[in-house]
């Protein structure tokens, strides 16, 4: 007697059997006419220019805000220097005003000429930003009481310290081999200068 086949289909591939019944859903397609597509693909690239220019731009302009920092600095410390060769009768101390004033004149021309070579002007009310009046006051009483030499000695020591400050943070954050030179030099000056108000 032969064994009797079973009537439905076998158990064990029930698993296959339980999906069949069951419909896939699809996700709806969007089918646009190519001219949308090509509309929307040149928009969103004309997106993306926009805003790379505009970081790229930023961050050119930080840089010329930076050096033209550094230039105020600088007209500013001459400036002051300029004031005691006209105060001062202390051959050594208006030597040292004239060359701090030559120094740092020359650094500012430097800096000037980077910024016109990569076609950036120099706001002259940017540069008189830190002119200071005070200044003008402090070695006219310093002179009225006969010690306008340490007073500008005081003056250098903490400007120059900060001018040099500034110097480095250019130094860290420009890429420019040429600005890196000029900011290296300047940094050498400024130091030397340093040294002889504490030598």
């Amino acid at each position: 007697m032969q064994p009797q086949s079973p009537s439905g289909p076998n158990p064990q591939f029930d698993f296959m059997l339980k999906d069949q019944g069951k419909q896939r859903r699809s996700l709806p397609s969007f089918s646009l006419p190519k001219p949308v597509l090509i509309s929307a693909c040149t928009v969103v690239v004309i997106i993306i220019l926009v805003v790379l220019f505009s970081l790229l731009s930023g961050s050119k302009n930080k840089d010329t805000n930076q050096i033209t920092s550094l230039m105020a600095e600088a007209q500013e410390i001459s400036r002051a220097s300029g004031l005691i060769n006209q105060q001062s009768k202390d051959a050594n101390v208006t030597a040292l005003a004239s060359t701090v004033s030559t120094t740092l004149s020359s650094q500012q021309a430097q800096l000037s000429n980077y910024l016109t070579s990569t076609g950036h002007k120099v706001d002259a009310k940017l540069l008189s930003a830190d002119q200071n009046t005070g200044t003008d006051t402090l070695f006219q009483t310093a002179a009225q009481n006969n010690n306008l030499a340490s007073t500008y000695n005081n003056y250098l020591k903490q400007n120059l310290v900060n001018y040099k400050t500034m110097l480095a943070n250019e130094y860290s954050s420009t890429p420019s081999k040429t600005l890196k030179d000029i900011l290296n030099n300047a940094a050498g000056s400024v130091n030397a200068i340093l040294s002889s108000l504490n030598s």
